[in-house]
């Protein structure tokens, strides 16, 4: 019946293309024996859907009424619904973080769900699994029930469900596998990487044997491909290997094959025996440097499932290569060259006198025309991912196309008849769409792709967090719930100083004041030209200072609604500005860019270099009491007695910090790296602590906010992969 149901949508669908197209080296293997690790785990329970409070907690004063003007469109919110599901809650502490008691501080709770890594659905179709860094999520693939929640110990990276829906794999960063029973939803095993602790793949990927006997893992390294196949009847080895990883690489689990391409040949290996394999020359239909340029943008080839041909991608073009005919039956090249560099696009108002960009963008990556090329399980058609934010659905025989539609996926999974998919947005959404047309049929909206900014309201009942999803996400400061969402992707945040407004910098470049007692935002216009990426009230709430990646920094009257100065700090060479921060009195705005480094602009217009550095600095703070300013990037800094000059400038040994803040107390600088936490003591400059966030020699996520909490209990550091990691005394 399936088969028929099939047959009949390839039919339409071919009917409809048809009346479009009358418009139109050897590797060395090494054996390994490394015996299984059994670890027993408690049982993981169903995590029930939160419940949350339809408007924030905390009781404000009314917000007066806006005064309307000319170009002003006052706007509701969204109601604030369940968009997420807090991981961990926190017991609240009520103890002050100070330069005594920071070698005691760990992290409490992870708030949020975390980045997409893998996307797959169950054999059946009834499962959606979103694995994420803190573990899997178990979706109901028709209404987006979460039916459960699989925490791991390390981000998961792939994910494979046993054919007749026995278990369920997860692969995670440090090469560990974790299997779960599919009904009980319990951990059986935990499989020990067969390379040794502490080697992270860049790539895995999981499979199942077709009666379900065997589970294999592909591990990909920098040098290494390995191979490991364990026997589910009692989980011991059944065979490990290893084989150069040479240009690039491919699994296909279904004909049991490892595909591995070198300059001249393709090496077809066995994923259960290692000295079987087959060695085919690259057909020369097309030109040698074709196959070199399959791995500049690592692009994942598509093989078939029964292995008679390969969609091969170089990110610019596709080729459909017979295997075993050693024939190209047809290229598709109609694609730009390369995208632009998002380094080399910035508006007017970074261009300098000689109406060119000051900073060098050489040593940027170049972003491929496709994203990715993903065959349907039959292997009729195919989807191609254009990064310039389009799709197309074409058949995979001859490259006909069937339709195309304007939205792009970073990751795709068919379902088993090939009826319809799921693609994962790069903003993090997951759409579900039907073959036949490409129609939306709905979406999962749980998992933002990144994170933005942090801020805490004045009282610190609550905390807002930033993410590039379309939505401003406010959390219980006190136990991790989630309150609600309001309307727009905020790359900055910044509560007034009475807590009545929560003003909000977009990703467009529109300054966004939301009125959280009134339940709605209003714009004021015209904004900046690009993304707003950092905003400071005035101590009296009436002023709003903000910088851009126009180039420039902006001053706006809140009262009446209109910008009373726009300033380009460094005219004969203007830089993104990345952060600034303002003194209570506004005499002195201290700002830095992603090129320049830091300066100081008084309010007599005088601009006045503190610092040099190439990769300017990421964040800024100051401390409480105004006298101190810390600085994060390569070169961190402390800068002492603001109001004296010149100023007193340290340099503090550390590595690479993404963002900086201070203890309520003003005695340490918090320090936010890719490993962790580091407190530096204020006064003398030396290093009091540090607080991992991820394992040992674990390669963590880029750190992309943090802030102290007004009770200075808890310091709430966000990373890039969506998530909010709570610190503080235990």
């Amino acid at each position: 019946m399936i088969h028929q149901r099939r047959a009949q949508l390839y039919y339409i669908l071919f009917i409809f293309i048809s009346l479009l197209s009358a418009c139109q080296q050897n590797s060395t293997t090494t054996h390994i024996d490394t015996p299984i690790v059994k670890t027993p785990t408690s049982k993981y329970r169903r995590t029930p859907t939160a419940t949350y409070s339809p408007s924030i907690t905390p009781t404000r004063t009314s917000t007066p009424e806006p005064t309307p003007f000319a170009t002003e469109t006052i706007t509701p919110t969204d109601r604030w619904d369940d968009r997420a599901l807090e991981l961990t809650p926190f017991p609240l502490t009520g103890n002050e973080i100070s330069m005594e008691n920071v070698d005691e501080v760990r992290e409490l709770a992870v708030w949020g769900t975390g980045r997409v890594n893998d996307l797959v659905l169950s054999p059946d179709a009834l499962i959606l699994a979103v694995g994420t860094n803190i573990g899997v999520y178990l979706y109901d693939s028709l209404n987006y029930e979460l039916i459960a929640l699989l925490p791991t110990r390390s981000p998961v990276q792939s994910i494979a469900f046993s054919v007749e829906n026995l278990w369920i794999a997860l692969g995670e960063a440090g090469g560990f596998l974790e299997v779960f029973d599919y009904v009980e939803l319990t951990p059986i095993v935990l499989l020990k990487p067969p390379q040794g602790e502490g080697t992270y793949p860049v790539e895995m990927a999981l499979s199942f044997s077709d009666e379900g006997s065997q589970l294999t893992s592909v591990m990909i390294t920098p040098e290494k491909i390995t191979v490991h196949r364990w026997h589910t009847s009692d989980w011991r080895t059944a065979a490990a290997f290893t084989v150069d990883r040479e240009l690039i690489s491919y699994n296909n689990p279904d004909i049991n094959l490892l595909g591995v391409f070198s300059k001249d040949s393709l090496r077809l290996q066995s994923l259960s025996h290692p000295d079987e394999f087959q060695v085919v020359p690259l057909t020369t239909s097309v030109s040698g440097d074709f196959w070199t340029k399959t791995s500049t943008f690592e692009s994942q080839p598509a093989p078939s499932h029964d292995g008679d041909f390969i969609l091969m991608n170089t990110g610019k073009s596709i080729v459909y290569w017979e295997i075993q005919d050693k024939r190209v039956s047809y290229r598709l090249d109609d694609y730009s060259s390369q995208l632009p560099s998002p380094c080399s696009t910035a508006p007017e108002t970074c261009l300098n006198a000689q109406g060119e960009f000051s900073w060098d963008c050489t040593d940027t990556s170049i972003i491929p025309p496709i994203e990715l090329i993903a065959l349907t399980p039959d292997d009729v058609m195919m989807l191609i991912s254009l990064n310039e934010g389009s799709s197309e659905f074409r058949r995979a025989s001859d490259g006909m196309l069937a339709w195309k539609i304007e939205q792009n996926f970073t990751q795709v999974t068919f379902s088993p008849g090939s009826e319809f998919f799921f693609g994962l947005r790069p903003d993090g959404v997951i759409e579900k769409r039907g073959t036949l047309d490409g129609e939306l049929i709905n979406t999962l909206d749980r998992h933002p792709n990144r994170l933005y900014d942090l801020a805490f309201s004045p009282d610190g009942s609550v905390l807002a967090a930033g993410f590039n999803n379309g939505f401003v996400q406010i959390y219980n400061a006190y136990n991790g719930e989630l309150l609600g969402v309001l309307t727009g992707s905020a790359r900055s945040l910044t509560f007034s100083p009475d807590g009545e407004l929560l003003a909000g910098g977009l990703t467009d470049g529109t300054v966004r004041i939301y009125q959280l007692d009134a339940g709605r935002y209003y714009d004021i216009t015209p904004g900046h030209l690009a993304a707003v990426t950092d905003l400071v009230f005035s101590s009296n709430g009436e002023q709003l200072l903000t910088a851009s990646d126009d180039c420039t920094f902006s001053l706006w009257n809140l009262r009446d609604r209109y910008r009373i100065e726009n300033i380009t700090p460094n005219v004969k060479a203007p830089f993104k500005i990345n952060t600034l921060e303002m003194l209570t009195d506004g005499a002195f705005k201290f700002i830095s860019g992603d090129q320049a480094g830091l300066f100081v602009f008084d309010n007599t217009g005088s601009l006045e270099t503190l610092k040099v550095s190439e990769s300017g600095f990421s964040d800024l703070a100051l401390s409480p009491d105004g006298n101190f300013l810390g600085a994060a990037g390569e070169g961190i800094s402390l800068i002492a007695d603001l109001r004296k000059t010149p100023y007193d400038i340290t340099t503090l040994p550390s590595l690479e910090a993404c963002a900086v803040s201070f203890t309520q107390d003003g005695s340490a600088l918090a320090l936010a790296t890719r490993q962790g936490l580091e407190f530096w003591s204020v006064q003398d400059g030396s290093q009091l602590a540090d607080c991992p966030l991820y394992e040992k020699d674990a390669p963590g996520e880029l750190p992309a906010a943090m802030e102290t909490a007004p009770d200075g209990s808890i310091i709430a550091l966000g990373t890039q992969d969506g998530l909010i990691h709570i610190y503080g005394l235990p």
